[in-house]
């Protein structure tokens, strides 16, 4: 969902420019709310695919030890290939043709956008995480306290 809030937004920005740029003879709300929702649907399945990414690319790993731009480039590479390949099959179904320039720059858009939303989230995620008190000098913590006493408990 919050991948489908920030894409979103990026429609409504990206709509408003293209409507002021080439005029299409729609009202302007209609269209660019149309393409803020395309870009929230294809934001909540990207979403969904950096999920199943993040799980299979860093299994076994804690959130800290990710690397953002592993998992920016990564999200940016599926995002790009998934998003013109599903434009694609759509307006095949309905028997229109896509030009390669629209196809290309729906690749570009949709890698940069999910690259940057897979940077963004990796780290708000790491940036969520509390950091971790230090125990005091002298004292364990963990499994080992329980298994090397210290020399004040030895009697």
């Amino acid at each position: 969902m919050v991948w489908a809030a920030g894409w979103f937004v990026a429609g409504l920005g990206l709509g408003a420019v293209l409507h002021i740029g080439f005029g299409p003879p729609i009202p302007f709300w209609p269209y660019v709310l149309n393409g803020a929702q395309n870009l929230a649907e294809m934001g909540f399945l990207m979403g969904g695919a950096f999920s199943l990414y993040v799980g299979i690319a860093g299994r076994h790993k804690r959130v800290e030890d990710l690397s953002p731009v592993r998992f920016a480039v990564g999200s940016g590479v599926i995002a790009g290939l998934l998003i013109p390949a599903y434009t694609m099959l759509v307006n095949g179904i309905a028997g229109a043709s896509v030009p390669v320039y629209a196809v290309l720059f729906v690749a570009a858009f949709s890698a940069g956008l999910g690259g940057a939303t897979a940077l963004a989230s990796i780290k708000l995620a790491q940036g969520a995480l509390p950091s971790s008190p230090t125990p005091p000098q002298g004292l364990a913590s963990g499994p080992e306290r329980a298994l090397s006493p210290s020399r004040d408990e030895v009697v």
